[in-house]
């Protein structure tokens, strides 16, 4: 099998079941999905705020002059290796 998700890598069937491989950092897992769950019939998204377009706002990119790594948590409590090229800069309601 290869990893990937759904839409790559390979991908498992046996009638409503779906099945692939993750690769997370080198540890292998299986992520099983039921097609014909009856939950997924009645599924309406996740509660969420209404889109504010006061939140909707300019910034200007300010490049580092030297890019810095930086770990990122996750959701595996793990952190996750990345590099910071630059800065938003930016206002809201003048401050």
């Amino acid at each position: 099998m290869i990893p990937g998700n759904a839409r790559s890598g390979t991908v498992l069937k046996h009638k409503s079941l779906v099945w692939y491989l993750l690769d997370r950092r080198g540890d292998y897992y299986i992520r099983l999905v039921d097609e014909q769950h009856p939950n997924l019939a009645t599924f309406d998204g996740i509660e969420r705020f209404p889109i504010d377009q006061k939140w909707n706002i300019k910034a200007e990119f300010k490049p580092f002059n030297k890019p810095k790594p930086i770990t990122v948590p996750d959701v595996l409590n793990e952190g996750m290796q990345d590099t910071l090229y630059g800065m938003l800069e930016f206002s809201i309601e003048g401050k």
